[in-house]
């Protein structure tokens, strides 16, 4: 799912004329943002579950170390999409005519923007 995230956003970019470097680069940090959101949901649906009324004030980590560590994730995510698995990639999907291609926008903000939203909307119900 998320090499398909990561096709739709860098094929997009490179047929709008942004250089190899960019579009790896925004794509990447889509993806990284599309997990982040997803791990959350599911830690969202596992506190419900359990009836947990903890939020994010048990982190008590410096803020500086908690950026560090974000921005050494957002780098790995960044890493693991070199030149030969966004070949590999585009091998996969490069020849696919099919609605998933098509409506690929679309298919990405619904992964992306629907757990978020329940997110939202389960963490104001408290």
């Amino acid at each position: 799912m998320y090499d398909y995230i990561f096709w739709i956003l860098y094929s997009r970019n490179i047929n709008r004329n942004k250089g190899e470097w960019l579009s790896r680069n925004n794509a990447s940090g889509v993806v990284f943002f599309a997990i982040f959101i997803h791990i959350a949901f599911f830690i969202q649906i596992i506190k419900k579950i359990v009836g947990s009324k903890s939020g994010l004030r048990i982190i008590n980590f410096n803020s500086t170390i908690l950026i560090v560590v974000f921005l050494l994730c957002i780098l790995c995510v960044y890493l693991y999409y070199n030149k030969y698995r966004i070949a590999r990639i585009e091998r996969k999907y490069k020849n696919s005519n099919s609605a998933y291609i098509k409506f690929g926008g679309w298919i990405v903000a619904i992964l992306i923007f629907v757990p978020l939203l329940i997110i939202i909307i389960l963490g104001w119900k408290g």
